[in-house]
């Protein structure tokens, strides 16, 4: 393949497409994506193991290969050719060639349609379970993606091939069939199976059904601060913040603190208190509604309509970015900076999907900032991987800290004192939570930073009581 300029003067040397050598490939078709990528197809003999068959190849913008080359005809009977390729104004695109029918014995034309992520097309829309779970597909609604060109009546008859995880045919009591997919253990990523329908002349075709197999996750806008790409740091690395904003922390990913998070302290209280303050799924729009990402929440302040979030924009001023410089999830004074003291001119509205994993966070979603110089930064939509937090129960790990940043919910029940090595708190001899000030005749009981030195061992003990019957979290 050769690129032109507008002007027809050739851009970089030629560069081969295929990576499949056997035989001939011939016949190829080109068509450029909305978001400055393209994808190639062409006519590959004896790849699909039966004469000729359709490949086709996504490429980002920049000329990368976007993933492999893949296999677009489902039927491989005999040839499969002369491709034809055109993009569609979601982001997608599809294919159309001509392919032999073995039921009358001649050539008819077929088509399959691709969504920008470069998945096939369904009518049900796309198909996500969380980690370790289950996807339950009734038939019905399986096959609203199906038709016979003869219009003859079908049904689905097996499934099979599944990738990371299992799947099988069910029969109801009430007699309708139903498709289960079960995840492999512990599997995060995109798993699929296949499915053989069958008509009523006894002719069969394929269908290849993807799932994403995804972990928890909520997403924020990260900006990347130092030109090395946003990077970001694992569930392991210790970061707790209520990132689903249900009130109670959780055990989460989180940005690298050379990287920061875009937030609006909504009720400029100079901390940003959870998840619904990061810009991303739980943000709440003006019409009332939740964002559905990052960039969906971004848009929502472009008050101007142009696609571009800078100083025209009522709510420039109010954003701000988080470097957590610490990376302990706890906003402070110091780690809030507005857009221009990082130097964040504008924000591009335009993103394009990409899907890369690191440390189990996962990029969904990509577009650019600009500098006052003009040049360009990467803002990533990222879902943190997370570990939700048990509703109703106590976070110990907010005993150690300062007075200052104790959770507005325990300040009437505990008396935290900061000491040089850990932090006191009082308990009186009635099993409740002492508001006095410190006093050394109450029963008391020191906590390490390291959270195993709780002493006191008297059956009123309210520290030991909590922990028996798990209200506590020691995690």
């Amino acid at each position: 393949m050769q690129k032109f300029d507008n002007a027809g003067n050739k851009v970089g040397p030629e560069s081969q497409i295929n990576t499949f050598y056997a035989s001939n490939q011939n016949d190829s078709s080109v068509t450029e994506l909305i978001d400055g990528g393209y994808v190639v197809t062409w006519t590959s003999y004896s790849q699909d193991g039966s004469y000729d068959g359709i490949v086709a190849q996504r490429f980002a913008a920049n000329g990368s290969r976007l993933g492999a080359e893949v296999k677009v005809n489902d039927t491989t009977y005999h040839h499969q050719n002369q491709p034809s390729i055109d993009s569609l104004e979601d982001g997608g695109y599809v294919i159309s060639w001509t392919g032999y029918n073995k039921e009358n014995s001649s050539y008819d034309i077929y088509t399959k349609r691709y969504t920008k992520e470069g998945n096939e097309y369904s009518n049900l829309g796309e198909l996500s379970i969380e980690k370790n779970g289950n996807l339950e597909i009734n038939v019905a609604d399986l096959l609203s993606n199906d038709v016979d060109a003869e219009n003859d009546s079908f049904e689905l008859v097996s499934v099979q091939n599944a990738t990371h995880g299992s799947v099988e045919l069910v029969i109801l009591a009430s007699g309708a069939k139903q498709v289960v997919f079960k995840a492999a253990a512990d599997f995060v990523g995109k798993a699929s199976f296949t499915y053989i329908i069958e008509d009523e002349h006894g002719a069969t075709d394929s269908a290849t059904v993807y799932v994403n197999v995804a972990a928890n996750r909520s997403t924020p806008l990260i900006l990347d601060l130092d030109q090395d790409g946003v990077q970001t740091i694992g569930i392991d690395a210790g970061v707790l913040f209520d990132i689903d904003a249900d009130g109670v922390k959780d055990s989460t990913g989180w940005v690298s603190n050379s990287d920061g998070l875009l937030v609006h302290d909504l009720n400029a209280d100079g901390v940003i208190n959870d998840a619904s303050e990061l810009l991303g799924e739980h943000t709440v729009k003006q019409d009332g509604s939740k964002a559905k990402d990052g960039f969906d929440a971004l848009a929502d302040l472009d008050s101007n309509n142009d696609g571009v979030f800078n100083a025209e924009d009522d709510s420039y001023s109010k954003l701000q970015v988080w470097k957590d410089a610490n990376s302990d999830g706890v906003s402070q004074a110091h780690e809030l900076f507005s857009l221009l003291d990082v130097g964040v001119a504008s924000i591009n509205l335009d993103n394009s999907a990409v899907s890369e994993i690191s440390n189990d966070n996962w990029t969904g979603l990509r577009s650019q900032w600009s500098d006052g110089d003009g040049e360009q930064h990467n803002i990533d939509d990222v879902w943190f991987s997370y570990e939700a937090a048990a509703v109703g129960k106590l976070d110990f790990t907010d005993l150690l800290k300062t007075e200052e940043v104790l959770m507005d919910s325990m300040e009437p029940f505990l008396n935290v004192a900061q000491q040089s090595e850990g932090a006191q708190v009082d308990i009186d001899e009635t099993d409740q939570f002492s508001q006095s000030s410190y006093n050394t005749e109450q029963a008391n009981q020191v906590i390490s930073q390291q959270l195993s030195n709780i002493v006191g061992s008297e059956s009123n003990d309210i520290v030991q009581l909590l922990i028996d019957n798990n209200q506590i979290n020691m995690e």
